[in-house]
């Protein structure tokens, strides 16, 4: 909890002293859909490495989120705030490779990677005069909240369910894209959403009703999940 205040501290403080520069110019707001496509170890769908050993076996994601622009005097650069949600489920590969390993028929509840990043940065636009299409880049920082949902299973009245633990780390985005009649905004983006700590309560159920309790960590010593990829969005601005 300490961590998200001094984040949200700091990014306060960043948008409201960049901000001032823009009192007298027209604000952007830009509502946005997005798929987020998983790179490096977030994608991998080994099943040796997932969730506790650096593989995230991730679909593409998909989701949506808004991006607040102001014009600085120079009306080719600009200050942004945004935040968006991503969810990408658990890759087939994964689950198969689950099913053929535990022969034995199962419940199984596949987790969900769900990513909220807040960013703020700089933004620069060039359009030529009387044209209909203008080009962009972005690059902003900020932080991203994951939140990994349970993944349980159960055969024969014994099962066990983990429960991941929140986690918050910095977050940074690069992208790029195309402006259409100053209303249709197309980006492409790469966005490192943080390397996360694995954690939780894994809980073992047993068909006389006993339950046992443990420490992902101890247990299983898990190695951090690099979350990355590469997010493309289409957004209509509003003005």
């Amino acid at each position: 909890m300490k961590k998200l205040s001094l984040l949200f501290t700091i990014l306060f403080i960043f948008w409201g002293s960049i901000s001032s520069f823009g009192q007298d110019t027209i604000k952007q707001l830009t509502i946005r859909i997005n798929a987020l496509l998983p790179s490096s170890n977030f994608g991998n769908d080994d099943i040796e490495d997932w969730i506790f050993d650096g593989g995230g076996g991730a679909t593409a994601g998909f989701g949506a989120g808004l991006q607040y622009l102001i014009p600085l005097e120079n009306p080719s650069f600009g200050v942004f705030l945004s935040g968006d949600l991503f969810i990408n489920n658990t890759k087939n590969k994964i689950k198969e490779d689950w099913e053929d390993i535990f022969a034995s028929k199962q419940n199984v509840k596949y987790p969900k990677y769900i990513n909220i990043p807040i960013l703020a940065g700089f933004n620069y636009n060039y359009k030529k005069e009387n044209s209909s299409i203008g080009f962009f880049g972005n690059t902003g920082l900020g932080f991203n909240y994951l939140k990994i949902t349970n993944f349980s299973t159960s055969s024969d009245g014994d099962g066990l369910e983990f429960e991941f633990d929140k986690s918050i780390k910095f977050a940074y985005e690069i992208s790029g894209g195309a402006v259409f009649n100053d209303k249709v905004k197309l980006a492409l983006s790469f966005i490192n959403l943080g390397n996360h700590d694995i954690d939780g309560t894994e809980t073992d159920k047993y068909a006389n009703g006993n339950k046992e309790k443990y420490d992902i960590s101890r247990e299983y010593d898990p190695s951090n999940l690099d979350i990355s990829g590469f997010k493309i969005s289409i957004g209509l601005i509003l003005h």
